[in-house]
């Protein structure tokens, strides 16, 4: 029994494989190539099954996308929309503090010193009080008067430059007494912030233009040996920048140590650069000692037609 087995192994081993009569097809044309018949033929055996298996891939992915979507909108559900309605409601409410805003970007307040009134003359008065701008790219244009038992003065306007100060004064009200309960009322004020793309540094542009020097003070008294009437005040005032101007304005405050007994307003024509000014004042203040002169200039730098042009007589 085992040698019939093993002679028909050997049959089995021996026997050759049937071949495929597709291996042996040639086209006789050469234009239909075995590969090609082979691969139509696997593809018309395999067309249900591929087609099973396309059709179970996008089930698959329909599900998977179904199953994404689910889980998003239950998601949204339980947390997103509690935190839709949250944010909604914090919209109707300011969280950003308008002052804390302003505080941040608004120009800070004029600082004003105290008022002072003196008698320029008889029966006639000078209001002052000086207007400190400590902010450095702001300047501002205000509306003031002064107020008084009894009275108020007119309105005058004043223009501040950025990091400058200022004389706010109304000279020579006239009155039958010496005003008292004074008091500065700012009526208006208009803040502007310098173009930092025409002026990158307005405190240094200022610095450059304001340069007035002041020396060779003198004061002589009314009734001294001179013989005078009134009291004189006299100064040098010199241009120390290299710009020019066709009005200067000034205040000059005249000073007895710290306090202030008097004030008077002057314009210089054509002050150019470098020229030096003999400045002589006249005050009918009576008993008044002055011991220095402090000049404000009060121009408006910004303003090119202030200038003299180079070269222009």
């Amino acid at each position: 029994m085992f040698s019939v087995f093993y002679f028909e192994l050997i049959i089995m081993l021996g026997a050759k494989k049937p071949s495929n009569k597709l291996d042996k097809y040639i086209d006789p044309t050469g234009e239909f190539p075995n590969s090609e018949l082979k691969a139509g033929v696997w593809y018309v055996r395999n067309k249900k099954r591929i087609h099973d298996i396309g059709l179970a891939f996008f089930i698959i992915f329909d599900a998977v996308l179904a199953l994404v979507n689910i889980y998003i909108w239950a998601e949204y559900l339980v947390v997103g929309y509690a935190a839709d309605e949250r944010n909604r409601a914090l919209l109707t409410k300011n969280l950003v503090s308008s002052a804390l805003i302003h505080n941040l970007y608004a120009a800070e307040p004029l600082a004003i010193g105290q008022v002072t009134v003196v008698a320029s003359a008889p029966g006639k008065y000078d209001f002052f009080a000086e207007a400190r701008n400590g902010n450095s790219d702001y300047k501002v244009e205000l509306e003031y008067q002064f107020l008084y038992n009894g009275g108020i003065t007119d309105r005058r306007k004043a223009l501040i430059m950025p990091g400058s100060r200022m004389a706010l004064t109304v000279l020579g009200v006239p009155l039958t007494y010496f005003p008292q309960g004074t008091e500065l009322r700012i009526l208006r004020t208009d803040w502007s912030k310098v173009d930092p793309h025409q002026i990158p540094d307005p405190v240094a542009f200022l610095s450059e233009r304001i340069n007035f020097k002041i020396d060779n003070f003198n004061f002589s008294p009314a009734f001294d040996s001179s013989g005078a009437l009134t009291n004189t005040i006299v100064f040098d005032i010199t241009n120390a920048s290299i710009y020019s101007y066709w009005q200067a304005d000034f205040f000059v405050v005249y000073k007895n140590g710290s306090a202030v007994v008097g004030m008077k307003k002057i314009t210089l024509d054509k002050f150019r650069a470098g020229d030096k000014r003999n400045v002589e004042l006249k005050s009918l203040t009576e008993n008044i000692l002055v011991t220095e002169a402090d000049v404000i200039p009060a121009i408006d730098l910004f303003d090119r037609e202030v200038y003299i042009p180079v070269g222009v007589k």
